[in-house]
C-alpha cells in the first residue's frame, strides 16, 4: 500500500485495502487505515469515502484515533477562517487531536499542527499560528518528535506577520544551530518575511512592509541560510560519491576468480576498479555570531 501510495497510485492503494480486510473488516494496521484514508482523500473532490472507510474500521473495533490526521488536515485545506472565532476552533481542534494521539499512547505527528499553523497565519490570525506552535514546543510531544524544517518555515512567517524580529531570529538561529537540512522552502519564507500577509482588525487581508532595519536583518540572515544550504548540499553529494565507491568496491569483492591463479572466468585477471579520488571543497568555518546575524546572540553556531 505504501508502495503504491508514493507512486501516487491511489486507486490502487484504496483497493489493496479493502483486500486486506479481515472477515468483520478489521484493517491490518493503524497504519494500513491512514495511508486508505489519505489514499481516498487524493482522488476524490470530497471526504465522504474517506469517513466511510474511518466508519467502518471504528465500527469494527478499531482504535481510529491515529487514522484521523489525513481527513483532519483535508478540513484544514478546506476551511475558510474569516473571524477569530473560527481561528479559535481551528486551534481548538488541532490541540484536542494532539491529546487524543497523546492519551493512546500514539505517535505524534507535527505536520498537522504545522498545516493549521499555516492556515491561519495565511487567513491573517498569524498570533492563533504562532501560539498553536508554541503550545507544541512547550509540549512533551516536541520532545518526542522536535519540529522540522517546515515547521520552522512557518514559525518564521508567523513572527513575520506580527512584526516580532527577535522571534524570526530566534528561528533562523534555531535552524542553524540545530543543523537542520535547509529547503527551498525555508528559503521562500525568508524572502517572503519582507512582505507578509496580515489582516487588521478583522478586515480584508493586506501585505505589510517591515521597516528597512528588518528588512536588513531579513537580506543578512537569507544569505547566511544560502551559505549553509549550499554547504549541506556538498555535504550530500560528497557522502554520495563516497557510497558509490563503497558499493562499486564491493561489487568487485565479490568477482568470481579462478582458484589457481586469480584470473576470472575469461581469462584476465580480475582487478578492482579505482575509484575517483573523493573531492571534498574545504571550506572555511563561518561563525554565527552577534556579527553575522545582527542581533545579539547567546550561542555561536560554526557553519562547516
Amino acid at each position: 500500500m505504501v508502495s503504491y501510495f508514493s507512486l501516487q497510485q491511489y486507486d490502487s492503494a484504496v483497493e489493496l485495502y479493502h483486500a486486506s480486510l479481515d472477515a468483520t473488516s478489521l484493517p491490518a494496521s493503524p497504519l494500513m487505515l491512514e495511508v486508505a484514508i489519505d489514499a481516498s482523500l487524493r482522488t476524490e473532490n470530497d471526504c465522504h469515502k474517506a469517513e466511510q472507510i474511518l466508519s467502518a474500521a471504528r465500527d469494527a473495533g478499531m482504535n481510529v484515533t491515529c487514522a484521523i490526521g489525513p481527513l483532519l488536515i483535508d478540513k484544514i485545506r478546506r476551511a475558510s477562517v474569516e473571524d477569530r472565532h473560527g481561528a479559535t476552533t481551528l486551534r481548538n481542534q488541532v490541540m484536542e487531536y494532539y491529546h487524543s494521539n497523546e492519551l493512546n499512547g500514539l505517535h505524534v505527528k507535527h505536520h498537522v499542527g504545522t498545516a493549521a499553523a499555516h492556515t491561519l497565519i495565511q487567513a491573517g490570525f498569524a498570533e492563533s499560528g504562532v501560539k498553536l506552535l508554541s503550545a507544541i514546543l512547550r509540549s512533551d510531544w516536541c520532545a518526542e518528535e522536535p519540529p522540522n524544517i517546515a515547521t520552522m518555515s512557518v514559525w518564521l512567517l508567523g513572527h513575520a506577520a506580527l512584526g516580532h524580529v527577535k522571534g524570526m531570529y530566534w528561528v533562523v538561529r534555531e535552524v542553524l544551530a540545530e543543523g537542520m537540512a535547509i529547503d527551498q522552502g525555508f528559503m521562500r519564507a525568508l524572502k517572503r518575511a519582507r512582505r507578509p500577509l496580515i489582516r487588521i482588525n478583522d478586515g480584508p487581508l493586506t501585505y505589510k512592509k517591515q521597516e528597512r532595519k528588518t528588512v536588513a536583518y531579513l537580506c543578512q540572515w537569507y544569505k547566511l541560510c544560502s551559505r549553509k544550504r549550499a554547504a549541506q548540499m556538498q555535504a550530500s553529494k560528497s557522502f554520495g560519491r563516497k557510497l558509490v565507491d563503497l558499493l562499486a568496491s564491493s561489487a568487485s569483492d565479490g568477482v568470481a576468480t579462478s582458484p589457481g591463479g586469480g584470473y576470472g572466468a575469461y581469462g584476465r585477471r580480475s582487478r578492482r576498479p579505482r575509484s575517483a579520488p573523493s573531492r571534498e571543497v574545504k571550506s572555511r568555518p563561518v561563525e554565527v555570531d552577534r556579527f553575522n546575524l545582527g542581533i545579539g546572540s547567546d550561542r555561536t553556531v560554526v557553519l562547516a
